[in-house]
């Protein structure tokens, strides 16, 4: 998903696609989540938005130790990570 993108950055914010036809998949937000260190600098900050039933909390746990939910309502969620 990011391999034509040069470059560290402070900030990256993406609302990722999660539609494949009419089934939910998790592979473009998967690879974003992974790929998304070797673009960031030290420190830096990933934002995603996305819909609140989507199980990212877990991705970026996973990548990154841990997470915040900067604002939520009954449908999205603001996430944000830190390298």
């Amino acid at each position: 998903m990011c391999s034509q993108i040069e470059g560290k950055f402070d900030l990256i914010i993406s609302n990722p696609p999660f539609h494949d036809g009419v089934d939910t998949a998790f592979r473009a937000v998967s690879e974003l989540i992974q790929q998304a260190k070797w673009h960031l600098n030290e420190g830096g900050e990933l934002r995603i938005v996305a819909n609140a039933f989507l199980p990212y909390a877990d991705l970026l746990d996973q990548h990154f130790g841990s997470h915040q939910v900067l604002a939520k309502t009954n449908k999205f969620k603001v996430y944000s990570t830190f390298y």
